[in-house]
């Protein structure tokens, strides 16, 4: 299963067709089509969106395809970290820090 896949998958789970994943998340419609297409990659801003909209959602299995260790031995520091670095990419990447 490859990314477009599995971002997919994370919307059907939460019983949203595209268009209402997109506004969750705020990400524009046209890119929602364009990850799950795979015409682009699954962006740092659909990551972020869905982190912060569906904290429940396995990131490092949309990530990489892996699923994480049980929700209890999850530290809360290590969410809140990957949150905060991928919000700082994003943040970078909206103010043309980073290409």
């Amino acid at each position: 299963m490859n990314d477009a896949s599995r971002l997919i998958a994370v919307r059907k789970s939460l019983g949203l067709n595209q268009g209402q994943f997109a506004d969750a998340i705020g990400c524009a419609r046209s890119l929602m089509s364009e990850a799950e297409n795979g015409k682009r990659p699954v962006g740092r801003g659909i990551i972020c969106g869905i982190a912060l909209k569906y904290p429940e959602v396995d990131l490092r299995w949309l990530l990489t395809g892996k699923a994480a260790p049980a929700r209890a031995s999850i530290k809360s520091h290590e969410v809140t970290e990957l949150v905060n670095r991928h919000a700082q990419m994003l943040i970078d990447e909206l103010l043309g820090l980073t290409k």
